[in-house]
């Protein structure tokens, strides 16, 4: 506290640091960090899913909920769609009022469009600690916009800390 020499601040040489023994410049026992502390990495989980493997799209009212969680508080939020698909084309994409890089955090235009396929955006992204990303609705899309044709979601989340997680929904899409 203040006034109290027995806590070891610079005038005491019994806590090392300053006087010159080497032992105390690392310090073993934990500081309070100034920045930041960092409370865990984001992570993107489809219950019952590999997100690493080729999805098979064979029923288009299949659940699709994809729980993000950023312990440190999501900062951004980007969906590239990545396909070979004509109708996932960006120019295709743009004459929809969309884009094949779709800033769920800082949508600026596309707000409205992104909204309008159920996807949150901006405040309902930015600075959450735990989102559930509910893409079931624009499933059945896949089916007429990309009939077999493979589309990958990939997702690049950064947080406040400074972690950035860059994982795919990648959809082999079959649904004749």
């Amino acid at each position: 506290g203040t006034g109290d020499d027995n806590q070891g601040g610079a005038g005491d040489d019994n806590q090392g640091g300053d006087g010159g023994d080497d032992n105390g410049e690392g310090g073993d026992t934990p500081t309070i960090p100034d920045g930041p502390v960092d409370l865990g990495a984001p992570a993107i989980v489809w219950a019952g899913h590999d997100l690493g493997e080729w999805f098979d799209l064979t029923d288009g009212s299949v659940q699709v909920v994809l729980n993000i969680t950023a312990p440190n508080k999501i900062k951004t939020l980007v969906v590239d769609i990545v396909s070979e698909a004509p109708a996932f084309q960006p120019d295709q994409l743009q004459g929809l009022g969309l884009d094949s890089r779709l800033d769920l955090s800082n949508p600026g235009d596309l707000r409205g469009a992104i909204e309008g396929l159920g996807f949150p955006v901006a405040e309902n992204v930015v600075g959450k600690t735990e989102l559930l990303f509910d893409i079931s609705q624009f499933m059945p899309l896949l089916g007429i916009a990309a009939e077999d044709e493979k589309v990958e979601f990939k997702l690049t989340l950064t947080d406040d800390y400074g972690h950035e997680l860059v994982t795919s929904l990648k959809v082999n899409v079959n649904l004749q």
